[in-house]
């Protein structure tokens, strides 16, 4: 009787789900003399997927919706992409591990490699996995909500990344070749989460890394070979460690190739309730 109940169920779920309606389009929007375009990307809830194309684009994207149509505006070297008028923001009771039951948007954005993007993106309840790599990325600045998100650069960034921010709230959020994005400066705010910042790729300058946790777990990935300095303003309710380091007199850390490289990390931590750590991987 049991399984029978459990089977009708079963049954049930899959008919609704097959039962649901999306509609889908794609947008093309070719280069035509632009040298930088600005991308404002608002995106309320679903799965949001971002990558390069050899295509010679400013945009390739494919749009997977279920009620509201995403709104896609270009004019005068400004991309505006959103959700669309009748599609407010959710308040979405979600848990770090239920990501994958959101299915109300599903779209896939590629940006070409020949013109250089202002972007901002703002996301709400979202499943992200955004690829920046070889994409020429001036600005970038990511406002993330109760989030799932994964960044990667596994390519160089061939310009400088002149402006780098990232505002996560409930999240896990992880980013993958940070040296790869080739920034001068990185501000990092974490609400509440778990957060993994991998400082892996080509280190080509000095970078200055500024990074802000309120409530959950910061891990920061370093190459042996990557000089670093931290410091660390921690609170009593965080527990801070550093892997390989010598400490200064002023409460910071540096390791044993810092003093005499001309290319380094320096890191500016600011720590409310949880755990942090900064710990050398291999090359």
């Amino acid at each position: 009787m049991i399984y029978r109940t459990i089977l009708y169920t079963g049954c049930l779920l899959y008919l609704l789900a097959a039962g649901e309606k999306y509609d889908k389009f794609t947008k093309k929007i070719p280069v035509n003399g632009e040298q930088t375009v600005e991308v404002n990307i608002e995106f309320n809830t679903g799965k949001l997927r971002i990558e390069p194309t050899d295509e010679d684009v400013i945009l390739d994207g494919t749009f997977r919706y279920k009620k509201t149509e995403p709104e896609i505006d270009y004019r005068d070297g400004i991309l505006d992409i959103s959700a669309g008028k009748n599609e407010h923001k959710k308040e979405i009771n979600i848990t770090l591990n239920s990501f994958s039951d959101i299915k109300e948007n599903e779209w896939r954005l590629k940006f070409g490699k020949n013109i250089s993007y202002k972007i901002h993106l703002e996301m709400g309840a979202t499943e992200a996995s955004l690829n920046f790599g070889q994409i020429k990325v001036q600005n970038l600045n990511i406002e993330s909500g109760a989030s799932k998100t994964e960044i990667r650069f596994n390519e160089p960034n061939p310009v400088v990344l002149e402006n780098f921010d990232i505002e996560a709230g409930v999240s896990k959020f992880t980013v993958f070749d940070l040296l790869n994005a080739n920034f001068k400066r990185m501000n990092f705010q974490g609400g509440v989460g778990d957060y993994e910042l991998f400082f892996t790729g080509t280190i080509l300058r000095p970078a200055y890394i500024k990074a802000d946790i309120s409530v959950g777990s910061l891990s920061i990935y370093i190459p042996k070979s990557v000089p670093y300095h931290v410091d660390c303003d921690k609170s009593m309710f965080c527990s801070f460690s550093v892997d390989n380091a010598y400490q200064n007199d002023d409460n910071s850390w540096y390791s044993e190739n810092f003093k005499d490289s001309e290319t380094f990390l320096d890191f500016d931590l600011d720590t409310g309730v949880g755990i942090v750590s900064v710990q050398r991987i291999k090359n």
